[in-house]
């Protein structure tokens, strides 16, 4: 099993008090997105008493002569609380400043308000210096305080970003207009990637994404692995591009939701909330982009007849078989398996098409079967228990064709 995979599983093992191995049978054939998303939830549930307990805090005028003594007041107060959580008082201190403090015994006025309540109406001037390993652009204040900067920020960009979390060690904010655009911006990104999240580097030329990862590599061997720089630099080369820079992708998910009699398909913005509808998506080859707008106008055109109820849906397509999987992840229960397998199959030309059945609350889904709708089903995976057995195969790479360190 691979390192990434091992640790994901004895992340959500922590923070759920199950068995590793159990989550990897569970898992079953949802692949490497699936377990991220269940470590996801399990993480978020994990700490959901902690973030309870910290508003509950945050409500308590607590005084203190000054504001150095804030920590210690918050400390004081873990310890007499009768709460078993309280061997992680780090927690709390995320937004310390949510805490009233007094000077001469007066409530101060700027600690009246929470501390990110008022960065919202805060806009900085920032220069873009690199991408962080993810979405976000990394820039620093005039006084050295790093802002990660979303909503598609290139290196080399002057922007002006709204500041949407003030944080003590650093803050976030939101891009709301470039004042002068970098050389490493493209002039004219493909609609994709201003439409959808699924591409936030989708702004910056081939080049530059590529000489952006090297750093990635390079902090995270240094920060976490404690690399020497100069063992860095024997280590880590320039990236090798491995192809074209789009077409890279072998699997895919897309979003459901009802509104009323209408359903959307597609791939949620950039604000991770809304779903926008797409026609074809360039991450998967052009054998296959199109899938994408098939798959949505299939479900689209069932729903108008039945009541359907899906969570998401995975497209998995293979280069070297030609096949196609389409996954339909629900709850138990009534489905038109049918007809959404007749469909389906007519609109795609899919060779497997799966229901993915799920139970549990939404933050710690569990796979509670499997059922082949029609085709091959997903390696002759019927059920969660034989679902197991394929375990090594079903975490395989979404993208067998990335940028990588020679």
């Amino acid at each position: 099993m691979r390192p990434g995979v091992s640790a994901l599983l004895t992340t959500a093992a922590i923070c759920t008090g199950r068995d590793p191995k159990e989550i990897a049978d569970e898992i079953g054939m949802g692949g490497g997105g699936a377990l991220k998303a269940y470590v996801t939830e399990a993480v978020i549930s994990y700490f959901a008493p902690i973030r309870e307990k910290r508003s509950e805090i945050a409500d308590i005028p607590t005084m203190c002569v000054k504001c150095s003594m804030r920590a210690i007041v918050v400390q004081m107060k873990l310890q007499t609380l009768p709460w078993t959580r309280c061997e992680a008082p780090w927690v709390w201190f995320t937004s310390v400043d949510t805490f009233a403090h007094s000077r001469n015994g007066a409530v101060s006025d700027a600690s009246a308000l929470p501390h990110n309540d008022a960065a919202h109406a805060v806009e900085l001037e920032l220069t873009i210096e690199r991408m962080s390993y993810g979405a976000d652009a990394i820039a620093h204040t005039a006084d050295g305080k790093t802002v990660f900067v979303s909503g598609g920020a290139v290196p080399g960009d002057a922007v002006r970003a709204r500041l949407t979390d003030d944080g003590e060690r650093f803050s976030r904010a939101t891009l709301t207009e470039v004042l002068e655009p970098s050389p490493e911006r493209i002039t004219s990104p493909l609609p994709f990637v201003a439409l959808t999240g699924a591409a936030p580097w989708g702004n910056m030329t081939y080049e530059s994404q590529l000489r952006e990862k090297k750093p990635g590599v390079v902090s995270a061997l240094e920060r976490i692995g404690h690399f020497s720089p100069k063992e860095t630099s024997d280590l880590v080369r320039d990236i090798v591009a491995p192809g074209e820079p789009w077409g890279y992708r072998n699997k895919i998910e897309l979003a459901f939701k009802r509104v009323g009699r209408k359903t959307l398909v597609g791939m949620y913005a950039p604000n991770g909330q809304d779903i926008v509808r797409i026609k074809d998506c360039p991450l998967l080859d052009k054998a296959h982009e199109k899938i994408v707008g098939a798959v949505s106008g299939a479900l689209s055109y069932l729903s108008g007849s039945h009541e359907l109820d899906i969570e998401r849906i995975g497209i998995r397509t293979s280069r070297r078989t030609k096949d196609v999987e389409v996954a339909l992840w629900t709850a138990p229960g009534g489905f038109p398996r049918a007809q959404v397998a007749r469909v389906l199959e007519d609109a795609t030309g899919a060779t497997s098409i799966v229901r993915v059945m799920t139970k549990g609350p939404s933050k710690a889904r569990r796979i509670a079967g499997v059922e082949r709708l029609s085709g091959a089903g997903s390696g002759q995976s019927l059920s969660a228990t034989s679902a197991c057995a394929s375990l090594p195969r079903r975490f395989f790479k979404s993208t067998p064709k990335v940028p990588r360190s020679s």
